[in-house]
């Protein structure tokens, strides 16, 4: 059933505070306004209003979006069975990234050859646009998809990313980073176009220069300070001679600067065009 938004009145206890500034808070938005709540919040009678019992992010989403009735489903419960449902709900709500959710995707369809997309479309409860865009996550780069797992950037910016090459996909990954998804849209437009007629024309189109900084995750740094994995390289081929020297070649490995993952990249990116071509 529907119910006016103004109806609903917030939770007596909350058990998670909702982050209107996160990429996920931002896709929810994304997806409400595209495709409406498709899970209804749970609710139940408070006087004349009704207390939400669970989905205080979908209500805020609702919220910020200025609509005016949500789908509910209302039950009659008491303080200590509206707390237990709370807790139910959000005990089995398991973080999955995006890209981790396309592999189990793309395994499922492995597993089954002649599901269609539609069909799982149907299964999924997902229109067929959204599986496609979700499976595309797979042809992203590993900085990209890295990236996307971090919450570094939005899906919609990495739905747009996915249909460059990978070797176009990382010079334009600092973009999307930094850039709000619709900011990043706009400006990466003429680039998809111009690489879709090059590919219709059978020519390759390289849409961006020179390696651009961005900062390496927080997690990244302390992984290669604990490892040692890339330091004796990044300091050789940067030819560093010096404490000082050394303090730089480090400061370019946080930037991706470096001539070390420069090189790193310059080779799949070799790879990734060969394999396009």
């Amino acid at each position: 059933m529907q119910i006016a938004v103004a109806n609903i009145r917030d939770p007596k206890v909350l058990l998670r505070t909702v982050d209107t500034g996160s990429v996920e808070f931002q896709e929810l938005m994304d997806s409400i306004h595209d495709r409406g709540v498709l899970k209804p919040l749970l609710v139940r009678p408070f006087g004349a209003f009704y207390e939400l019992i669970d989905g205080m992010h979908r209500l805020m989403a609702v919220r910020m979006l200025d609509l005016l009735t949500v789908d509910v489903k209302v039950i009659d419960c008491d303080d200590n069975d509206a707390l237990l449902l709370q807790l139910q709900a959000n005990a089995i709500q398991v973080p999955t990234s995006p890209v981790d959710y396309a592999r189990r995707l793309r395994h499922h369809m492995d597993l089954n050859p002649t599901l269609t997309l539609s069909g799982l479309a149907r299964v999924l409860n997902k229109s067929t646009q959204w599986v496609r865009q979700i499976l595309g996550l797979l042809g992203l780069s590993e900085d990209a998809r890295k990236a996307v797992e971090r919450g570094e950037i939005s899906l919609r910016s990495a739905y747009e990313l996915r249909k460059l090459p990978h070797p176009d996909q990382d010079r334009w990954l600092p973009r999307a980073v930094v850039c709000s998804a619709k900011q990043f849209v706009a400006e990466i437009a003429p680039a998809v176009r111009a690489y879709v007629n090059g590919r219709q024309q059978g020519r390759y189109v390289r849409t961006s220069g020179e390696p651009k900084a961005y900062l390496r995750s927080l997690k990244e740094i302390q992984h290669e300070l604990e490892n040692e994995n890339e330091a004796s390289a990044v300091i050789t081929v940067e030819g560093a001679k010096n404490s000082l020297d050394g303090f730089k070649a480090a400061l370019k490995w946080v930037l991706h600067l470096d001539n070390f993952t420069i090189r790193k990249r310059n080779e799949q990116n070799r790879n990734e065009t060969e394999r396009d071509g």
